[in-house]
């Protein structure tokens, strides 16, 4: 609502269209650098189950993202008239900014000698199924 409308203005590491709203994205969209982003630890499961994101409004039926993208998609992607929005939402971007992250982490990984070791390593997985032994 009104509150994300002062954040969007104020959103430093994604593009904002100005006749977008924001209504129905999650504040972390607009606020939280995708750089150094960490989701939080769900108490009871000892590690992120979401990235802090609500999934089901309970006053109404459809999921806020789904409300988003339908009010949205003529302002974001392909149908966008100005390039700095043809990359996406808001929450497409901040996403892509997370993804590039973790490939460049990966690919950081992929050099230590470690992986490298391992990766030439074969190994054997047996996989169990419920049921009766042998069937």
């Amino acid at each position: 609502g009104d509150g994300n409308r002062r954040l969007a203005r104020r959103a430093r590491y994604v593009n904002v269209h100005p006749n977008d709203d924001c209504s129905g994205i999650e504040s972390l969209f607009l606020t939280e650098n995708p750089a150094t982003f960490t989701p939080r630890v769900n108490a009871m499961a000892g590690y992120p189950l979401t990235w802090g994101t609500s999934i089901y409004d309970p006053d109404n039926n459809l999921p806020p993202a789904m409300m988003r993208l339908m009010m949205t998609q003529l302002k974001y992607g392909s149908y966008a008239s100005d390039a700095a929005y043809k990359v996406g939402t808001p929450e497409q971007q901040f996403v892509a900014a997370l993804m590039k992250r973790k490939r460049a982490e990966l690919a950081e990984f992929d050099k230590q000698p470690a992986t490298k070791e391992l990766m030439s390593s074969d190994m054997t997985l047996r996989v169990a199924g419920p049921g009766p032994a042998g069937g």
